[in-house]
């Protein structure tokens, strides 16, 4: 699409790839040369990307970083450009809510837990479980603003007379399946916006854009909570 000038915020809103390849990943690449893989790859894992979420879960995926492999092929150019809309990168739906919640956190990412306390049959607590922060990023709070502005333009459906301000991102996956290659509809969001108390994080396979396929499921499960 022809979106003209973009601001950072406007880039993340629009989902501009061109953006994100020339003013993040080739810059990125311009200034640092192949040490930029490098300084990307530890960016991710402090969000949760390309590593395990801490979870406990038995054999759970880190995903799988192939801006890596790229590099190793000899062009980390490309490696950054392609990672910088998110191109070379596959992480799980469990991954993808950590992340979420380090966003609504400013930084801070938290150990998924499955309960809130363990009982006994006579409903004696056992085990309790408290918040664990795995890490924190330390960022300027102009930067969250730029990506929170951003997300809170992405166009979704689904979400027509929510009562709360909400912060978002869609997206689609490419994922080769059985000699073929599907789309994946991706979203996270989180809300409310000025205090989040919930994030999620859905995956449809084969859903196509997110912000249709995967945002009215999100939708839903706000309204439950």
């Amino acid at each position: 699409a022809a979106n003209g000038s973009l601001t950072p915020s406007m880039a993340i809103a629009k989902s501009s790839n061109a953006y994100m390849s020339k003013m993040v990943g080739n810059e990125l690449y311009m200034r640092n040369g192949e040490k930029g893989v490098e300084i990307w790859d530890d960016y991710m894992k402090q969000f949760g990307l390309g590593v395990t979420t801490g979870s406990g879960l038995p054999g759970e995926s880190r995903g799988d970083a192939s801006y890596l492999k790229e590099m190793k092929k000899g062009s980390p150019q490309s490696a950054l450009i392609y990672a910088s809309f998110g191109q070379q990168g596959r992480y799980t739906t469990l991954q993808l809510a950590q992340y979420a919640v380090t966003l609504a956190t400013r930084g801070k990412r938290m150990k998924p837990q499955f309960v809130d306390q363990i009982r006994d049959a006579s409903g004696n607590v056992v085990q309790p479980y408290q918040p664990e922060v795995l890490n924190t990023i330390d960022f300027p709070d102009s930067y969250w603003n730029t990506i929170e502005k951003g997300m809170a333009q992405v166009p979704v459906q689904g979400f027509e007379g929510f009562s709360y301000n909400f912060l978002r991102k869609t997206g689609t996956s490419e994922q080769d399946v059985a000699g073929g290659r599907v789309e994946n509809g991706v979203f996270i969001a989180y809300a409310p916006a000025e205090d989040p108390t919930l994030a999620v994080a859905v995956v449809v396979p084969q859903g196509g854009f997110g912000g249709w396929a995967a945002a009215p499921i999100a939708r839903k499960i706000f309204d439950a909570y």
